[in-house]
């Protein structure tokens, strides 16, 4: 049996760590997408498995969850702007965003002037439909200089699993 620790007593020359205040109303919103069943691309076996896992964690931890399943693309840009712009998030701690689906990298074709030889990539979740959502434009929803958002100075956590679309296109075959 393992004995319990004894406190440190010696002062520590580290500065103090800053957190972010924990006692709201309540912990927060989770809100999760899981894309299982796609149109155009192969199906993601597991996403709405994973998805029932991450509710189970998120309720566990006073999370409010919202699960949404098999959304084409503009129902995630729909459920996400809404869930960024909510006032439930007045009285919350943080929020969180699951998304479990497909994705891909793009290369950005027209670059500024001062990065003419540098090579650029945009992020994108798919919608079941096969349609992309940009990661950097779910990113700028909760932006704190938008000032719109109940979410301005708190926490915004994002877990993004995305099963890489983009090598299918060159014939790679993951299994």
């Amino acid at each position: 049996m393992m004995e319990p620790m004894e406190p440190r007593t010696e002062q520590s020359t580290e500065p103090p760590i800053e957190c972010y205040a924990m006692n709201n109303m309540f912990r927060g919103h989770a809100v999760i997408i899981a894309n299982e069943n796609f149109i155009v691309w192969p199906n993601c076996p597991g996403a709405k498995g994973d998805a029932f896992k991450m509710e189970t964690l998120f309720r566990s931890l006073d999370f409010h969850v919202t699960v949404f399943t098999d959304c084409n693309a503009s129902e995630m840009k729909h459920i996400i702007k809404q869930a960024s712009k909510s006032p439930m998030n007045l009285d919350a701690d943080c929020f969180v965003l699951v998304l479990s689906t497909h994705g891909y990298e793009e290369q950005v074709t027209e670059t500024p002037v001062h990065m003419q030889d540098a090579t650029i990539w945009r992020q994108t979740v798919l919608g079941v439909d096969g349609l992309p959502v940009y990661v950097d434009d779910i990113l700028e929803l909760f932006d704190s200089k938008s000032g719109e958002s109940f979410l301005n100075g708190k926490p915004k956590l994002f877990f993004l699993q995305c099963l890489v679309t983009m090598l299918l296109f060159f014939g790679f075959d993951p299994g």
